[in-house]
């Protein structure tokens, strides 16, 4: 089961109930054993990723043949809402959108419509931090990054914590994975130490 903290931190816990019987049988009462199982939890959700998303690219012409399976997949095994593939513009010398999932639950059009028409720069919004980087990137909150151009969107359409995966081949950035949650998620450090 999931239950919540003080703090509104969701944690996963395995409860385990007994009964307490008294001398003739009868139960007069139960004792509870909860156990946090959060982070092997995360473990499975992180395997069961891993191999969708091999079993994806496995079956793919190419990469970005394969993202909509990818950000579906990352989307619906780590509990992510929305998921966006950048991809380098060489030409341009900007990040553009290649594609954009979100769970049926969630509506997102103002940030899928500014997404699908807006270029990056490098080190311009989350995307871009990423690209110039080469390294992953979390933010708890996005209404709290004044480096997201689409911080507003993304916060008036109910998204809250976000993370930013690079797409490298031998060094080279060649795109960004993006992703929104709902909730304000702390910093993952198995995701941050891809």
């Amino acid at each position: 089961t999931v239950r919540v903290t003080k703090e509104g931190r969701r944690v996963n816990v395995s409860l385990m109930i007994s009964p307490l019987r008294d001398d003739t049988g009868r139960i007069v009462g139960a004792s509870k054993i909860a156990r946090d199982i959060t982070e092997q939890r995360r473990i499975q959700q992180r395997l069961a990723t891993q191999n969708s998303v091999t079993q994806t690219l496995a079956d793919a012409a190419s990469l970005f043949a394969s993202a909509p399976g990818i950000l579906a997949t990352v989307c619906e095994h780590l509990e992510w809402q929305v998921g966006i593939l950048w991809y380098v513009d060489e030409l341009q010398g900007a990040l553009r959108c290649a594609d954009l999932y979100h769970v049926s639950s969630v509506s997102v059009p103002k940030l899928e419509s500014s997404s699908r028409q807006r270029i990056l720069l490098r080190g311009s919004g989350l995307p871009g931090r990423v690209w110039a980087s080469a390294r992953p990137e979390w933010i708890r909150d996005v209404a709290q990054d004044e480096n997201l151009p689409r911080t507003q969107l993304a916060a008036a359409e109910g998204l809250h914590s976000a993370f930013g995966l690079p797409i490298t081949l031998h060094g080279e950035v060649l795109g960004v994975m993006e992703f929104f949650s709902d909730r304000i998620l702390e910093p993952d450090s198995g995701a941050l130490a891809v």
